[in-house]
């Protein structure tokens, strides 16, 4: 008479093995995901610091145009300065390109994105908490 809810019982037993391992998959996902973006970002750190190195001492020379980023530096130079091959730096530069810290200017010509002037002139707005 009471057997069916024996059967039931088990029934949720594997129902509950069954998230419970879903979940544990899913949050390794995750963290295997974040993982890999932190080693990208480690790799690339390098090649991000030549460009703010080539804007800080371009900044240096031309202390008038602060704002404005005209220091264009081309890959064969970035493939001087940290030691890879061609095609790790360009796999390098499009990844920062796809984050959205560098840009091509031209074939073999990159520069950080272009700063927006009105972000600067304009004051903040107020808002009620501040």
């Amino acid at each position: 008479m009471w057997h069916w809810i024996l059967g039931l019982n088990a029934i949720w037993k594997v129902i509950l093995g069954l998230f419970s391992s879903i979940a544990l998959i899913w949050a390794g996902w995750i963290a295997m995901k974040s993982l890999w973006s932190l080693v990208l970002e480690t790799y690339d750190a390098p090649i991000l610091k030549i460009f703010t190195e080539a804007l800080r001492k371009y900044k240096m020379e031309n202390p008038a145009s602060a704002l404005v980023t005209l220091q264009n530096v081309s890959i064969t130079e970035v493939m001087k300065q940290s030691g890879r091959k061609q095609s790790s730096v360009y796999a390098t530069l499009r990844r920062l390109e796809k984050r959205g810290l560098l840009r091509e200017i031209k074939h073999g010509l990159w520069n950080f994105p272009p700063i927006k002037v009105s972000d600067y002139d304009t004051p903040r707005r107020r808002t009620r908490w501040h």
